[in-house]
């Protein structure tokens, strides 16, 4: 029998790529979003489509529906997720809420409403879309940050959990993936430099080196490949980073902080001296 996912955040970006390398893959595809018009051209390629708002309460029902319909589903794919660049200081706590709700809180909520599901399946699979910032901190996007590092916390706790019932909670760790997601950091980017103030030295730094990071971060469709890959593997790994970028970040994750800390100082110094 086919296998069967739900997909989030499939509007754009990596979700829209997963979409179409599942369907590739043979298996039926729910494709959601916020945007019913956006979904539609994954209709031609053999995806069913739905609308589904994490940050929604009933997010859940349409999980529900996806499996009725379908008659089971094997593995969600939590993709949807929003960013944030700023200072600390100048993050809004509303933002920081905002964030929270979807990147964390709206993948409980559709993780939650499908484990019952997942367990019915032969080879039930959770697989969270995480970030190399989940494993190695950005300064000017501390909000961003923590969430990820929440959802790593989340899937490890989470794996622990369904490991008694055959699910596996997966993690993929792509990089700076160039995506309408990173447009709008380097949009948002470009306001804050506008703006000057006292952390005028960190945009510019982040200026300076976010278009290098994403040259390395692999493109959204290595990421879809993975994703797949870790949706259909007998033995899956815990995790999955993406691209050269990712690997080198997720390493560098195991540097202590003050080799952490001192690497910004160097990276700050050099966009001074060489950056606009």
């Amino acid at each position: 029998m086919t296998r069967v996912v739900l997909i989030t955040g499939c509007d754009e970006g990596i979700g829209r790529r997963a979409a179409r390398a599942f369907a590739n893959a043979d298996w039926t595809v729910y494709a959601t979003g916020l945007d019913e018009e956006a979904l539609e051209p994954l209709e031609d390629d053999g995806c069913e489509t739905a609308v589904l708002d994490v940050t929604d309460e009933n997010a859940g029902s349409v999980v529900d529906d996806v499996a009725e319909e379908a008659g089971r589903l094997d593995c969600v794919v939590n993709n949807a997720g929003v960013g944030h660049l700023g200072a600390v200081e100048e993050t809004d706590a509303e933002d920081v809420s905002d964030l929270l709700e979807v990147n964390v809180v709206g993948m409980h909520r559709v993780t939650r409403a499908a484990i019952p599901h997942l367990r019915e399946s032969e080879i039930g699979r959770v697989v969270a879309l995480s970030s190399v910032v989940g494993r190695y901190p950005l300064p000017g996007m501390a909000a961003y940050t923590a969430s990820k590092f929440a959802v790593e916390g989340w899937i490890e706790a989470l794996r622990a959990e369904l490991e008694p019932f055959d699910v596996d909670a997966i993690l993929v760790e792509p990089g700076v993936v160039g995506t309408g997601f990173v447009d709008d950091i380097f949009s948002d980017l470009d306001d804050r430099l506008a703006e000057g103030g006292r952390y005028a030295d960190l945009y510019r730094m982040l200026d300076y080196w976010l278009p290098d990071l994403t040259d390395l971060g692999g493109d959204a469709d290595e990421v879809a490949t993975t994703i797949v890959r870790a949706a259909s593997a007998p033995k899956p790994r815990e995790r999955y980073p993406v691209g050269m970028q990712g690997r080198a970040l997720v390493l560098g994750g195991h540097l202590p902080p003050w080799a952490r800390d001192a690497g910004w100082r160097v990276a700050r110094n050099v966009s001074r001296v060489f950056g606009k």
